[in-house]
């Protein structure tokens, strides 16, 4: 009866000793460390997303809880929107267990995971300590390209460009890469392409005599342009701007794209030649923000030394009178403008 006795004390002062002993030997001895290793993925595609617990105290950890509270462009599910979840494991002394999710793109922009937090106890719930960890790097999701074929769009024009050399091809056009094919000029094998890919493959190339079309993207939703957003009009925007780059680039169009939107470090108006998954790279990036008016773009355009567009895309919510002034010079000088809007919205 006695060592009954003896034994409940001994297990009542462990009790009492256990929690505090082990709250001062595991604070400050846990680490958490986030890998998120895409930086870019497509709505509905899944990212891995991993949450790992290291443990350098002498201690166990009987109890740890990972919650995770997602921003709205990611999700749990394919197709549903689950932007929270909970897991509960144990860590054992000097060891370390990792957790991995996977997370689904949802909707169109930039994101990161700032929410993790990290609920540790000693199996009692008596003294609870608390992690919290955000991910390095960050992800853009990229838009779900809209249907695009009912705008009248360009054929091939023999001879509307100048041909610069009657053989070879113009380098300063070059379209993207294929598999090297026997008979490829070596002058034509993309090296630093072909050691990241593991692979031979040479350049393609654009035609000097295909048709050329401009995708502007207009951020701007009020005069002036930096009071106020519009973050679903604009992500509308967006999916119509790929599902014409990819409608264009299938029928063999030079597309050229300009915004004036904030896409990561970029501050000012350019105009490049890009294809469709480099737009929706950019897209991916973009924030419904404009760093310029449209007014940026549209002078760029008019002015003398820049190469004329003979077909031009603008998606667009918003212009002013002075815009749309401009718009019909450009139309004077036989450029053809098409305005795009998102659920057949006016001018303001």
């Amino acid at each position: 009866m006695l060592d009954i006795l003896w034994v409940a004390i001994g297990f009542v002062a462990v009790l009492w000793i256990w929690p505090t002993a082990w709250k001062s030997g595991v604070d400050g001895k846990v680490d958490c460390v986030i890998e998120f290793p895409r930086h870019e993925c497509d709505i509905g595609e899944g990212v891995p997303f991993t949450v790992t617990l290291i443990n350098r105290s002498h201690f166990p950890i009987p109890f740890a809880e990972i919650e995770i509270d997602l921003p709205k462009e990611l999700s749990f599910h394919p197709q549903e929107e689950r932007s929270r979840r909970a897991f509960a494991t144990y860590v054992l002394m000097r060891r370390r267990v990792r957790v991995e999710f996977t997370l689904y793109g949802f909707r169109r922009g930039p994101t990161a995971v700032r929410d993790v937090s990290i609920r540790l106890h000693e199996g009692f719930g008596i003294n609870r300590l608390y992690l919290s960890g955000q991910a390095s790097s960050t992800v853009a999701v990229r838009p779900r390209p809209a249907q695009f074929t009912r705008y009248r769009l360009p054929v091939s024009m023999q001879g509307d460009m100048p041909m610069e050399h009657v053989v070879f091809p113009d380098e300063t056009l070059l379209k993207g890469v294929r598999p090297y094919q026997f008979g490829d000029p070596a002058r034509h094998i993309h090296w630093r392409a072909s050691a990241r890919l593991g692979q031979i493959v040479s350049k393609q190339f654009f035609s000097s005599t295909e048709p050329r079309a401009l995708l502007i993207l207009n951020a701007q939703f009020t005069d002036p342009y930096w009071m106020k957003t519009g973050s679903p009009a604009f992500d509308g925007l967006c999916e119509k701007v790929l599902g014409a780059a990819i409608e264009l680039e299938k029928r063999g169009t030079q597309v050229w794209f300009a915004t004036n939107a904030a896409c990561g470090g970029k501050q000012r108006i350019v105009f490049s030649q890009l294809t469709a998954s480099r737009i929706a790279s950019l897209l991916g990036h973009a924030h419904a923000i404009a760093t310029s008016p449209l007014d940026s773009v549209l002078d760029a355009l008019l002015h003398p030394a820049k190469a004329r567009m003979p077909l031009v895309f603008l998606f667009s919510q918003y212009e002013t009178e002075e815009q749309s002034g401009r718009l019909q010079m450009l139309r004077k000088r036989g450029t053809s403008v098409e305005a795009i809007r998102v659920g057949g919205a006016a001018n303001e």
